[in-house]
C-alpha cells in the first residue's frame, strides 16, 4: 500500500500503511500523487483508522507537529501495531439476512441471521444495535433521534449464527444490523437491512408466558 494523504486545515500527514493496512509510519508534507486516506477505492476507512484521524487532529496542529506526530506513530506501533487502518469493502458481498425471533419479558431480544456469501471462516460479524433517545432528552419540537447503542462481536465459522441482547430498555424501539467482518479485516460485507422491533411493556412482560 503505497502512501496516502490526511488533510488537517492548512497541512496534510502522509500516513504509510503495510501490507496488512497497519500503521507504518507519519510524517508531515504533501505528495499530490496520494490518494486521501477516506478516497482509497475498495476501502473504508476502519474503527482505527477513525480513531487515528482524530489524533492526527491533535498531534498535527500543535506548535510542535513533527515530534508529536513521532510520539503518537510510536505509542501506537507499541499498543496497535496490528490494527488495519482501512477496511475492505465487499460491495459485491451481500449482507446476512437478519431475523428477530424473540423478544423476551426480561428486557431481551433474541436475534438470527442467515449468511447469503460464502462461509466468514476465520471473521465473525458485527452487531450493531440503535435506539432513540429517551423522550425527557429530546425536545418538544424535536423528532427523536436514532443513535448507535452499541456494537457486539460474534465469532463466525457458521453459515447461520444468532445473538441475544440483553438489558434492553421496556416499551422502546430499537433496530439491529449486521455485517460479516473476513479475517484480519480483510474484507467487510454489506450491511444487512436495518429491522425494528419494540420491547414490551412493564406490565406486558410480566403478563408473557414461555419467555425467558
Amino acid at each position: 500500500m503505497s502512501r496516502l494523504r490526511v488533510i488537517l486545515r492548512d497541512r496534510a500527514v502522509l500516513v504509510t500503511l503495510g501490507a496488512n493496512l497497519e500503521l507504518l509510519d507519519l510524517q508531515l508534507g504533501s505528495d499530490e500523487a496520494a490518494a486521501e486516506l477516506d478516497a482509497v477505492p475498495g476501502f473504508a476507512v476502519s474503527q482505527a483508522g477513525r480513531e487515528l484521524t482524530r489524533a492526527l487532529e491533535r498531534h498535527a496542529l500543535a506548535h510542535d507537529a513533527a515530534d508529536s506526530l513521532q510520539k503518537l506513530l510510536i505509542r501506537w506501533r507499541k499498543t496497535r501495531r496490528s490494527d488495519p487502518i482501512l477496511e475492505a469493502v465487499g460491495a459485491s458481498r451481500p449482507g446476512p439476512r437478519v431475523f428477530v425471533d424473540r423478544v423476551g419479558r426480561r428486557n431481551l431480544a433474541d436475534l438470527s441471521w442467515e449468511v447469503l456469501a460464502p462461509d466468514v471462516a476465520g471473521g465473525f460479524f458485527e452487531v450493531a444495535l440503535f435506539g432513540y433517545a429517551p423522550r425527557a432528552a429530546v425536545s418538544a419540537s424535536a423528532s427523536p433521534r436514532l443513535r448507535q447503542l452499541g456494537s457486539f462481536r460474534v465469532p463466525g465459522n457458521s453459515a447461520a449464527r444468532g445473538h441475544r441482547l440483553t438489558r434492553l430498555q421496556p416499551q422502546r424501539w430499537y433496530r439491529v444490523q449486521v455485517r460479516s467482518v473476513g479475517p484480519r479485516k480483510r474484507w467487510v460485507s454489506q450491511w444487512s437491512a436495518e429491522v425494528p422491533f419494540r420491547t414490551l411493556s412493564t406490565s406486558a412482560a410480566k403478563e408473557s408466558k414461555g419467555c425467558t
